[in-house]
């Protein structure tokens, strides 16, 4: 069975674009993918933030350091942005919901305010 997590991939453009055909492929294949952003007018003018792409996975596997496609994906980001200000993963594990381990990246403005959201609660029914 394993531990599950939620994973959302936020990623610019410019770094999707210099990934692998086999990581592209991965993530079109194992991901949802949200609406792709477009770079705005004037992106390359600075004034305004890049568009990109969201990638989001429920209830999936997610080992790092266990799994190939994973750690290839980890990997190629590091190469082409060292210091990760063009990418976000952020995974929701429901075990461990304190666990930061498989986070990465710094993109904290990217267009869809991607965010680690943990509640519990409990719930019934006023009689």
């Amino acid at each position: 069975m394993g531990v599950r997590s939620d994973v959302g991939i936020a990623i610019t453009n410019e770094v999707f674009d210099q990934l692998s055909v086999r990581t592209k492929l991965f993530l079109k294949e194992d991901f949802h993918e949200e609406e792709h952003m477009e770079d705005p007018p004037g992106f390359a003018a600075g004034t305004e933030g890049p568009g990109g792409r969201l990638f989001h996975c429920s209830n999936i596997k997610w080992y790092r350091g266990g799994d190939e496609e994973i750690d290839r994906l980890y990997k190629e980001l590091d190469k082409i942005d060292e210091d990760g200000e063009r990418y976000l993963i952020i995974e929701g594990c429901y075990d461990y919901p304190e666990n930061t381990d498989s986070d990465a990246g710094n993109w904290w403005d990217n267009p869809w305010d991607m965010y680690k959201s943990v509640s519990v609660s409990v719930e019934y029914c006023a009689r």
